[in-house]
């Protein structure tokens, strides 16, 4: 199974065994998966570059992006943070980090642009873990 129920204080809890195999969230942001094809279509996204990360200006058929939509902010990938990165910075980053089944972190521009850059922060990390701990498990 991918979700696991526990006990704590006598109410059930998930637990993500296998995070990739499902969408999560905190406060404003959600996980989600980039799908980059081979060849001219790429992700076939159109992005801008703004403080908090890649605004997404347009999402084309080919190949799709079910977890992103237009007016999403991508505040990470993988895990590499893209919040008040310099516009050169931010290109390295998610460069390095741009393939098929990417992890994503967003949320929507307008609820991001009100909320403080801290707690969009401490989110992020929090949806980060699940990866994290299974990178480090992998490892040993």
């Amino acid at each position: 199974p991918c979700i696991q129920l526990e006990q704590f204080h006598d109410r059930p809890v998930g637990v993500v065994s296998n995070p990739t195999a499902v969408q999560l969230s905190a406060g404003p942001l959600r996980t989600g998966h980039l799908r980059v094809e081979c060849g001219d279509a790429g992700a076939g996204i159109e992005l801008s570059a703004c403080s908090m990360g890649y605004l997404i200006e347009h999402v084309h058929e080919w190949p799709g992006q079910p977890d992103i939509k237009v007016g999403d902010v991508i505040v990470a990938i993988n895990q590499s943070f893209l919040l008040d990165l310099e516009a050169s910075k931010l290109e390295e980053c998610f460069g390095q980090a741009f393939e098929n089944d990417a992890l994503v972190i967003l949320g929507p521009s307008e609820t991001l642009a009100k909320t403080n850059r801290k707690w969009v922060r401490v989110c992020a990390e929090r949806l980060m873990r699940p990866w994290q701990r299974a990178a480090k498990e992998a490892e040993e």
